[in-house]
């Protein structure tokens, strides 16, 4: 039952224990409650939990750029399909976990009167070892390590004397202490000596020194992986813990999976006067650019832009630069620039506006983005210098921003039982989810915000019209005072029933601007990108949505499982070691058992990777109607890898799930934007 009390709700529960029974450990069926004993099983080695990871503070190494790594395990089991049936397999994925070299007493030290501005910081502590844990700063105090703890049993107990007690970890008497907690339970705020805490937020030079630093060659990451399943295994505290339930980890074989490598499509590139065409398996075009080069002959003569353009404002800075050249040789529908100081002006709704940026500083980015799209302007932000390549690949995103697409593919030919002759609508929905914490004297607020958005495209032949919008959803609000007590406001949602409320009215805007009542015919596919299974099953709901909007349309709806954990590695004559598998193989196998009552499903290698970083994406057809052809749906989905805009070459994700994600990082944090205004949706702003 609940009491209200002011402001604050008790919960009383009774709760009443069964007699225990034997229970038959068996997946799909005990799936959620087997991955719970698994991971317990798995932290008995690697001890510290990051997020989803668990890592091993004992291989913690130093790197010369400043950085911490280590050593860390995603585990899960689960059933998947493979030639011969269902098989119950541990799925293992080797990764980083990565932290500032620097204590957190030398950056509080390096930010001086700042230092308050530590607070929200995430943290791992770096003297316990195997008990090292992950928090996040909630406070600074006056206290020094020579303070006293406040242990009731020992009151003149300092941190100094108990850190050397506990840890034999010297503490410098003067250093801070700050106020930590984990923010995955709701416990209070614990001092700890700065000196013991370490950022797992990295400088812009430490992150980028990652790529270096924590890139694994496909060969070495299957070394790794068998490595670290090994010592799970072999360990003596992991199998006396799974012995209590009866579990036994068997053998370390890894899975083999057959499938298909799937056509690369043909690159129709605008000529002024129709379209010349590439191949994207051209020796010169298989390079690190791509195919960059044959779309330098892109002409626009002919194509007609979604987002009309009556003003160009440009930073004086590109008075001297190429781009207003490769601007005019490309025809892009732009008038000629007008030179303005952006400290005053943001322009206004049929206005692109292309501003130089000092750095990379993300507040920066952010202040001139949200401004820009709240007066209905189209804005291209710039850091890097205009030399060599980069004024003529910066003309042709401008040209691609206001819907003239530099280059295309035609679906009807490579999906002509799909699509034939008809208009085809592709649709990418995307849902992000953010935190906003605000401090209100000893009080924090946090508010629940959910960004939906939602990217379209008509295609015709050749002839792509973009359009998008978003949804800002605030969900519930979180009130926490000094003693810990929380209050929470509002309704709790989740991802997919936001999804599923907000995708209804997205469908209705696309059919009122593409005018889909006048095409009695057509298809529509729709990709809704889920970061778990749970939220793939849920996307169900989308189906009937397109049935109703579009009664006399085919349709298919697919889910798209980003983070499947899952790697796929090849080896080959020519090749001593394994490698990455080869871009486009799809396979239906080895994929996970909770799919098994949809309709189709098959993993995909989106795009060319020598390192073993590469995701492979898991599409679930959760419904299609019965002119939409699996294989073609399969080859369609893999040649939208190749048309994202800013690359000239395939990418993991196909082009509507790219957009809605970059879209959605770069509008969650604009709490004043809740959708987009009308001006700015036939654009592609968010390149």
């Amino acid at each position: 039952m609940d009491k209200e009390d002011n402001k604050h709700v008790k919960r009383e529960m009774k709760i009443t224990i069964l007699g225990g029974r034997r229970v038959k450990v068996t997946l799909p069926e005990l799936r959620a409650e087997l991955n719970c004993i698994i991971s317990q099983a798995v932290s008995l080695v690697y001890p510290t939990r990051e997020v989803l990871r668990y890592t091993d503070s004992s291989t913690a190494k130093e790197h010369s750029s400043g950085v911490v790594t280590r050593d860390g395990v995603k585990v899960k089991v689960m059933q998947v399909k493979l030639e011969d049936g269902p098989v119950d397999v541990i799925q293992l994925d080797f990764s980083y976990g990565v932290s500032s070299a620097l204590s957190l007493m030398n950056t509080m030290e390096e930010m001086g009167p700042n230092a308050n501005n530590i607070c929200g910081t995430r943290v791992v502590t770096s003297h316990a070892g195997a008990k090292d844990l992950m928090m996040v700063v909630t406070s600074t105090t006056e206290l020094k390590a020579s303070d006293k703890v406040g242990l009731p049993k020992d009151p003149e107990l300092t941190f100094v004397d108990y850190f050397k007690s506990r840890y034999n970890v010297d503490l410098k008497p003067d250093g801070p202490i700050v106020k930590c907690k984990d923010p995955r339970r709701s416990t209070r705020s614990l001092p700890f000596p700065a000196e013991v805490l370490r950022s797992l937020e990295l400088t812009p030079a430490q992150f980028n020194s990652l790529s270096d630093i924590c890139s694994i060659y496909p060969d070495e990451r299957r070394t790794k992986v068998l490595a670290s399943y090994n010592r799970i295994r072999n360990s003596e505290a992991v199998t006396a813990f799974l012995d209590q339930y009866g579990i036994k980890l068997m053998g370390d074989t890894l899975l083999t999976v057959t499938g298909r490598v799937l056509p690369v499509p043909k690159i129709y590139v605008p000529n002024g006067n129709g379209f010349t065409w590439l191949d994207p398996l051209n020796p010169k075009y298989t390079r690190q650019a791509g195919f960059m080069e044959g779309v330098a002959t892109v002409s626009h003569a002919q194509s007609r832009a979604t987002y009309k353009v009556d003003h160009f404002l440009m930073d004086n800075f590109f008075k001297g630069t190429r781009i207003v050249e490769f601007l005019k040789k490309y025809h892009v529908a732009i008038p000629d620039p007008e030179l303005t100081d952006f400290r005053n002006e943001h322009g206004n709704d049929k206005t692109v506006c292309m501003v130089k940026l000092e750095n990379t500083n993300e507040d920066v980015y952010n202040r001139f983005k949200a401004n820009f799209a709240l007066r209905k302007t189209v804005s291209q932000m710039i850091v890097k210098e205009p030399i060599k390549v980069i004024p003529q690949m910066i003309a042709q995103q401008v040209a691609a921003k206001i819907g003239q697409m530099n280059w295309v593919v035609d679906p009807t030919e490579i999906a002509p039982k799909t699509v034939g002759s008809k208009p085809l609508v592709i649709i990418g929905l995307h849902v992000s989810l953010a935190m906003e914490t605000v401090g209100k004297g000893r009080t924090t607020v946090k508010t629940r915000n959910l960004l939906v958005t939602c990217v379209a495209f008509l295609v015709e032949g050749k002839r792509w019209q973009p359009y998008c919008n978003h949804r800002r959803v605030q969900g519930n609000i979180v009130q926490t005072d000094e003693e810990n007590k929380q209050v929470s406001t509002g309704t709790r949602v989740t991802p997919s029933e936001v999804a599923n409320e907000q995708f209804d009215a997205f469908l209705r805007e696309i059919v009122t601007v593409f005018d889909l009542k006048n095409k009695k015919e057509g298809t529509t596919l729709l990709y809704r990108t889920c970061p778990g299974e749970g939220e793939v099953v849920v996307a169900k709901g989308l189906a009937p949505m397109i049935k109703a909007a579009l009664p006399t349309w085919e349709y298919a709806v697919l889910s798209a499982q980003v983070h499947t954990g899952t790697r796929l590695l090849w080896k080959f004559s020519a090749s001593p070691k394994f490698v990455n598998a080869p871009r486009g193989f799809s396979s239906p196998m080895g994929i996970d058992a909770v799919y098994n009552d949809s309709v189709h499903t098959f993993i995909l290698s989106g795009s060319f990777c020598e390192l073993g970083n590469s995701a492979n994406t898991c599409y679930v057809v959760l419904h299609h109607t019965a002119k939409v052809d699996k294989a073609e749906l399969e080859k369609f989905t893999y040649a939208l890898c190749f048309l994202y805009p800013n690359k000239a070459d395939a990418l993991p994700l196909p082009l509507p799930m790219k957009c809605a994600s970059e879209y959605a990082k770069k509008f969650l944090s604009f709490q004043h934007l809740t959708e987009l205004p009308p001006e700015m949706r036939r654009s592609m702003h968010y390149l």
